[in-house]
């Protein structure tokens, strides 16, 4: 006799197949999954449309029914709390709509599927570097974006983000430089020089999915403030040879004039 966990998934499969046009769709984004789905017309004039949300999640092999979803009107659900990125674990959810399947779910794979928001970034520059640390923006329960990539995956494979810095503006200084640490020191050659670029991220290795959305900057280089320093220095260096050289030949001219205008007299014959 089969157990009724098959039975209620044979139910789940069979009773509400996947159309494959989207009708019903997570949409997932920093790890924050939110189910949507289309609207149905009344059948008739007057009728109320209701919708009824089940999820599914195959280390369980059963459904389950999302209270705060039943015989609602609206058009979406959030399952963020039912559906956590957990390793090797994929998630599918359905739709009734007034006691009718209306549609279900391709597989979702949060660490997947989900769309990585653009990381925050702190920028500091000097004359001749630019300084940027990143940091990743918060998931569910403000669980940082970094720790819920870490616990994504088991055994020995450790998961990190890998994070690309690339500058695109101006042209000649174009580079691209990846980072495992989240900081960079970029190393520019102009001060008073407008740079631009942008930083994304990825989960490594994760083969398959597509990097974060990118946060952009531009920044401009200070002048070195040693600079303004150099002109005073040189002046008062300048001076002060001028000083002295002016010193010492004037004294050379003192001397040069006693030993002229000494008499005669006073010169011991030999």
């Amino acid at each position: 006799m089969w157990s009724v966990h098959v039975v209620t998934l044979l139910l789940f499969c069979y009773a509400c197949l996947s159309t494959g046009n989207d009708g019903v769709r997570f949409v997932s984004k920093n790890f924050y999954n939110v189910l949507h789905w289309d609207h149905v017309e009344p059948t008739f004039p007057g009728q109320k449309v209701l919708y009824s949300v089940q999820y599914w999640r195959d280390d369980e092999k059963q459904y389950w029914i999302k209270h705060e979803c039943q015989n609602i009107s609206h058009l979406s659900c959030d399952l963020t709390a039912e559906t956590p990125s957990v390793y090797d674990v994929h998630y599918r959810a359905k739709v009734m709509v007034n006691g009718s399947c209306l549609d279900v779910t391709t597989f979702f794979i949060p660490f997947r599927d989900t769309v990585l928001g653009p990381p925050l970034l702190s920028l500091h520059t000097t004359a001749s570097t630019l300084q940027v640390n990143v940091t990743l923006p918060q998931g569910p329960n403000g669980v940082s974006i970094a720790d819920i990539i870490a616990s994504s995956k088991k055994g020995s494979l450790k998961v990190v983000p890998e994070y690309t810095l690339k500058i695109t503006h101006p042209q000649w200084a174009a580079q691209v430089i990846k980072s495992t640490t989240g900081h960079f020191n970029v190393n520019l050659k102009y001060n008073q020089s407008v740079y631009c670029g942008d930083v994304v991220y990825i989960p490594t290795p994760e083969w398959g999915r597509s990097v974060s959305e990118n946060a952009s900057f531009c920044v401009t280089l200070p002048d070195d403030p040693r600079i303004p320093l150099l002109w005073p220095l040189l002046g008062v260096a300048v001076l002060a040879a001028i000083v002295i050289i002016s010193a010492v030949c004037t004294c050379n001219y003192v001397k040069g004039e006693k030993h002229r205008s000494m008499p005669e007299v006073l010169v011991s014959p030999f």
